[in-house]
């Protein structure tokens, strides 16, 4: 039997210390993490690419912050303006993956303390996306790595025994 595949997706800048966290609990349960600082991305492929490699796996994890992220720098007019997270998000969707979203708090530390803020208007596109994943009240929050830990050892995948959270 193939090993399971699970993808982690988060803007690493701001969550990159919880998404070690999560690669690391995913591998102690069995499971392949695979994410986007695995494998290269450029502007030619990089959709075709994150949306392939979601393919492959049987789930996703979205660590879900504030922080926008990267985007393409010579997106296609008929794209929407979308960050490689956002997209990873929607390509899940658009393949029927299981999606597992996990949200910080307002008072959850970050990685990101060095760079510049975010123009207002990235910021805006993060909170909009931020609420479309977070509207139907299937998510959980973690406010630091620990609480991230507890909340990953009780999501069930729907191939494991119990209940699919």
């Amino acid at each position: 039997m193939t090993q399971r595949k699970i993808f982690i997706s988060c803007v690493n800048r701001e969550l990159r210390s919880y998404r070690l966290k999560a690669q690391i609990l995913i591998q102690e349960r069995g499971y392949q993490p695979i994410f986007e600082e695995m494998f290269p991305l450029d502007d030619q492929t990089a959709l075709n690419t994150l949306r392939a490699r979601i393919a492959e796996c049987d789930a996703v994890i979205c660590l879900v912050g504030n922080a926008y992220g990267g985007e393409l720098r010579n997106r296609p007019t008929d794209q929407p303006q979308r960050s490689f997270t956002q997209w990873e998000f929607f390509f899940a969707q658009e393949l029927n993956k299981p999606i597992y979203r996990f949200a910080t708090t307002d008072h959850t530390p970050t990685d990101d303390h060095t760079s510049a803020p975010e123009p207002p208007e990235l910021l805006n596109l993060q909170a909009e996306f931020r609420k479309l994943v977070l509207d139907d009240q299937n998510f959980r929050t973690f406010a630091n790595v620990d609480q991230l830990e507890k909340e990953l050892a009780l999501l069930r995948f729907p191939w494991e025994p119990g209940k699919g959270t």
